[in-house]
């Protein structure tokens, strides 16, 4: 029988997925965005953002207080996150330090080849931090679902290759899901608990 993963095992699994990346390899020179590296047999170009076509496609959908996850060099977003790069806040996508509710925008392009079993904790994340009515823009070759998001406006970019995956931006909204803000309320609560010191006032 399947029983679910505690926090501890989800972010330890996230890690070896991490380490199974080569990232000490993709990281080096990290300060020059014009390298080039050949890692096995795929080519990495330090670019670390969106085209700039493509940003502003993007920014033209936000709306209010945007959080960025996982921006790389991107300067979209009034707070920027990501573990690797210079941002406003260095943090873990699946451990965000941000209070429930407090974006009216969450844009994020994960890394692709996050793991299935990672994938509904991500989305669970970033709708955490969203306002009630807020927006979802995501990047990903697959489609996050999660109770209390609907989907408003899907792209999926020209693949220039055949069988190569490609990018979709899905765009969410926010709606009053019961359900969901009792999960997240219940979250915070869990999260008070576990920070509090035990055998004192």
């Amino acid at each position: 029988m399947l029983k679910p993963l505690r926090d501890e095992e989800i972010t330890d699994a996230y890690e070896s997925w991490l380490d199974l990346q080569d990232k000490e390899k993709i990281m080096e020179n990290i300060s020059d965005p014009h390298v080039n590296r050949r890692i096995g047999r795929r080519k990495f170009i330090k670019a670390w953002s969106w085209p700039a076509e493509v940003e502003q496609f993007i920014a033209e959908m936000c709306e209010g207080y945007t959080v960025h996850v996982c921006s790389g060099s991107s300067e979209m977003g009034d707070l920027r996150i990501d573990k690797y790069m210079p941002a406003d806040k260095a943090a873990d996508m699946l451990k965000l330090p941000l209070q429930n509710w407090i974006a009216d925008t969450v844009i994020c392009d994960p890394p692709w080849g996050v793991p299935r079993h990672l994938r509904a904790r991500l989305i669970y994340e970033l709708r955490r931090i969203m306002k009630i009515g807020g927006k979802l823009i995501f990047n990903a070759p697959w489609m996050p679902r999660a109770p209390g998001l609907e989907l408003e406006n899907i792209w999926i970019a020209e693949s220039t290759a055949p069988m190569n995956d490609c990018g979709v931006i899905s765009v969410f909204r926010k709606v009053d899901n019961e359900l969901a803000k009792a999960n997240e309320i219940r979250g915070n609560e869990i999260a008070d608990i576990k920070t509090k010191p035990c055998g004192g006032d």
